[in-house]
């Protein structure tokens, strides 16, 4: 939005102009991917109509109720509302302007994270997975459909977020991974790359999310630093699974190039991308985005 100097209510309802707005900032960053969007009550709108459990302008509901982002901690409230064919149709149009040159990636909400917001449900998942079954069964057939029709419109890959698996056990992926595995067939039907991004997780376990089949795990910025590197290494090397970790931005633009994380990811080598956080706060200045990829890059 800063970018494109296009106030974000309207970039969210222009796909032109939403598609412009992330290669304008593909270009000005020199990332090395782009992603068509993130918001948090994307899909519910779809999924009103499609499940009878699901209230009528759920979406607005959620974004009512007193929550916050697990990533950065704002209120949802204050999020406007996207469009799902505004994203697909400007996903397509980014992939057929810069799709030769740099991957374009398609953003779902996981079906964990869609069904816990709807239901507002604040309890481990452990503890509340008899809740939440049924209801991830029906969301499934929706998602299905959402990550074919990325598929169809030429994406390299579907970037899937689960906002919070923190307390996921090992007992807990016997019954989510048959219902991510069904995401996977489609997206390697279309020879599409599927990513499971985390943003709360146990550092200490990363081995429990390897699991799921997904082609590449990303672990997000808030806890990225406690991850044990050596033991992803050999995960990575195990299982082929490419390994994604979201790098905290410094308050202070000049200590980028301080990040010890950067360090001793290099230091291991193959197996892993960078990036920076998936959600950074507005008031970050644009510079501190471009120091960190930088620093990436170099």
């Amino acid at each position: 939005s800063r970018v494109s100097k296009m106030p974000v209510e309207e970039m969210l309802g222009d796909p032109t102009g939403l598609s412009r707005g992330l290669i304008m900032s593909q270009e000005l960053f020199d990332y090395d991917g782009v992603i068509s969007h993130y918001d948090p009550c994307l899909e519910m709108e779809h999924l009103s109509e499609c499940c009878d459990w699901v209230p009528q302008e759920v979406s607005g509901q959620v974004r009512l109720r007193p929550g916050t982002s697990l990533i950065t901690g704002r209120a949802l409230s204050d999020r406007p509302a996207g469009s799902m064919p505004v994203v697909l149709e400007s996903a397509s149009l980014v992939s057929a302007t810069i799709g030769k040159e740099v991957p374009v990636i398609g953003v779902l909400n996981g079906p964990v994270s869609l069904v816990r917001r709807i239901l507002d449900e604040h309890r481990p998942l452990c503890e509340s997975k008899d809740a939440l079954k049924g209801r991830l069964e029906d969301v499934q057939g929706p998602l299905v459909d959402f990550v074919k029709a990325y598929c169809n419109q030429g994406l390299d890959a579907i970037w899937m977020i689960e906002e919070d698996w923190g307390s996921v056990t090992e007992r807990d992926m016997e019954w989510l991974q048959p219902l991510y595995a069904t995401f996977f067939n489609v997206t390697g039907y279309f020879d599409v790359k599927a990513v499971v991004a985390f943003h709360n997780y146990d550092p200490s376990h990363p081995d429990i999310y390897f699991s799921l089949g997904a082609d590449a795990l990303y672990f997000g910025g808030g806890k990225s630093e406690e991850l044990p590197l050596k033991e992803l290494s050999d995960l990575v090397d195990r299982s082929g699974v490419c390994v994604g970790i979201g790098c905290p931005l410094p308050q202070d633009c000049q200590a980028v190039s301080d990040t010890q994380l950067i360090e001793n990811v290099k230091g291991i080598g193959h197996g892993f991308f960078l990036s920076t956080c998936f959600e950074v706060d507005p008031e970050v200045p644009p510079e501190c985005l471009t120091a960190m990829v930088q620093a990436i890059k170099e």
